[in-house]
C-alpha cells in the first residue's frame, strides 16, 4: 500500500544552542508567525506551515555594578551565612505541590486529557533515549527546499490525541521544562503526516543535537552531571531545612560557576553545552540557561519543586529586557524567585529569595526586575507554564 510521507513544517523548540549568542531562553519566533496572541486556554489553533529562523542577541543582561553594591557581609557568598524569612507566619500552612509542575499545570486546559497523555508518551520516549547506549546516524533530509542532517531520537505520534502540532510542541516544551536532564534534545522539531489508505497519522520528529547524537558524547557529559551533583550533596545533611538546602545548592553553583563567554570576553558563549545544565557541570561555564536548569535539577532531585522561568530581565543598561531565565522554588509554603546567574555576577544575594515585588520590581531602584513571558499553548514552542504566586516576602541572607 503507498504510503505518502510529507515533511510539514521545521520549527525551532526551546533550548536554543548554538543558534543563540546570548542567554535568549525562549525566542519569540512565533509571534512573527501570528501564533502569539489571543488564544485563550480552552482555544485550538492552526499549525504554522513555515520554517522559523531564530532570533538572535548578543546582549546578556547582567546588573550594572554602578547600581548593584552588595553589601560587605554578602559580598561573596558562602555557605556559612544564614538565612530566614522576612515576616514570615509561623502559621503559614504548607500546601502540596507537584514536582513535575509542568505536567500538572496542563490540567488546566480544555484539552488535559490529551495533553497530559502526550506528555507522558514524549517523556517515555526521551527518558528510553536518556537510558539507552544508543548513537544516532544523521539523517539527510529536505524542508522547504533546504537539506540538513537530522539526528532522530523518535518519531511520535500524536494523532489519537486529535491536537495540532503547535499544541503537541507546547507539550513537549513542558517535558523540557519538567526535565533539564534531556539536555540533548535538538533545536529543530519537524513534524509531517502520514497517509495510508483513508487513514492519515501524524507524528513529531523530536531530534537531537550533533553534538549529543553518540554515546560516547552523552556517557561523558552524565558523568560530570553525576559527578556535579554528588559533590553538591555531600555538604547536606539530614537534619538541615528545605530552606538551607536551597541555600547550599544555591551556593555551591555560585561557587563552582562562571559565566561562559566567547574568547573576546564580552559576548556570550554559543557553545550548545553553554546553554544547558551540562555547561557548568561539564566545564564550570554556561550562560543563564544552565544556571537555572542546573538549579532545577539538583533540587528537584532532593524533592525540593523549583521551576525553570523564562522571560525579560532588565536592568539600568538593559531597559527594554533582554532574554533571560531564571529560578522559582517552593521553600516552607510559598514560592520564591531566584536568579542565580546574577548572584553570580554581582557577588550578591540580591536575586536570592525574591518575593513577588522584588521579582517585578528589583530590590534596588526598580533594577534587576524580571518578567515572565506569556503562557499560551498556541506559543508553541515558546510556551511556559503559568507561573506560580510568589510570596509577599522576601528570604533575608544575614
Amino acid at each position: 500500500m503507498k504510503i505518502v510521507k510529507r515533511l510539514t513544517i521545521a520549527i525551532l523548540i526551546v533550548f536554543s544552542l548554538a543558534s543563540l549568542s546570548s542567554c535568549a531562553f525562549f525566542e519569540r519566533a512565533l509571534n512573527k508567525l501570528g501564533l502569539g496572541g489571543g488564544a485563550t486556554e480552552s482555544s485550538s489553533v492552526e499549525p504554522s506551515r513555515s520554517y522559523v529562523e531564530p532570533s538572535k542577541s548578543n546582549d546578556e543582561p547582567t546588573p550594572s555594578s554602578d547600581v548593584f553594591v552588595p553589601s560587605t557581609n554578602v559580598s561573596t557568598p558562602s555557605i556559612g551565612a544564614s538565612s530566614s524569612i522576612a515576616q514570615a507566619s509561623s502559621s503559614s500552612e504548607i500546601r502540596e505541590v507537584p514536582l513535575d509542575y509542568g505536567y500538572s499545570d496542563l490540567a488546566r486546559f480544555a484539552n488535559r486529557t490529551s495533553y497530559q497523555g502526550l506528555y507522558t508518551k514524549f517523556k517515555n520516549s526521551l527518558e528510553s533515549f536518556y537510558n539507552s547506549t544508543r548513537s544516532i546516524t544523521g539523517q539527510s533530509l529536505t524542508v522547504n527546499g533546504e537539506t540538513s542532517t537530522y539526528y532522530i531520537i523518535d518519531d511520535v505520534d500524536y494523532t489519537e490525541y486529535n491536537i495540532t502540532d503547535t499544541e503537541a510542541f507546547a507539550v513537549l516544551k513542558s517535558v523540557l521544562l519538567d526535565n533539564p536532564k534531556y539536555y540533548f534534545v535538538s533545536n529543530r522539531l519537524l513534524c509531517y503526516s502520514s497517509t495510508s489508505g483513508f487513514k492519515k497519522t501524524e507524528y513529531i520528529k523530536v531530534t537531537a543535537d550533533d553534538d549529543y547524537a553518540s554515546y560516547s558524547a552523552r556517557a561523558l557529559y552524565n558523568s560530570k552531571i553525576s559527578e556535579f551533583e554528588t559533590n553538591c550533596y555531600a555538604g547536606l545533611t539530614t537534619d538541615m531545612t528545605d530552606l538551607e538546602k536551597v541555600k547550599h545548592v544555591h551556593d555551591y553553583i555560585v561557587s563552582h560557576a562562571t559565566y561562559a563567554y566567547e574568547l573576546d570576553g564580552v559576548t556570550p558563549s554559543t557553545k550548545s553545552i553553554s546553554h544547558n545544565m551540562v555547561g557548568i557541570a561539564y566545564e564550570g561555564k554556561g550562560v543563564c540557561e544552565s544556571y537555572s536548569e542546573l538549579f532545577t535539577y539538583l533540587l528537584k532531585k532532593i524533592d525540593i519543586p523549583a521551576l525553570t522561568v523564562s522571560g525579560l530581565g532588565y536592568t539600568s543598561t538593559s531597559l527594554s529586557g533582554e532574554n533571560h531565565a531564571w529560578n522559582y522554588v517552593y521553600i516552607e509554603g510559598e514560592y520564591y524567585g531566584f536568579d542565580v546567574t546574577w548572584d553570580d555576577s554581582t557577588h550578591s544575594y540580591d536575586y536570592y529569595g525574591m518575593s513577588y515585588s522584588s521579582i517585578v520590581n528589583g530590590r534596588k531602584s526598580y533594577n534587576g526586575s524580571h518578567v515572565a513571558s506569556d503562557s499560551r499553548i498556541s506559543d508553541g514552542v515558546n510556551y511556559l507554564y503559568r507561573i506560580p504566586s510568589a510570596s509577599p516576602t522576601d528570604i533575608i541572607i544575614a
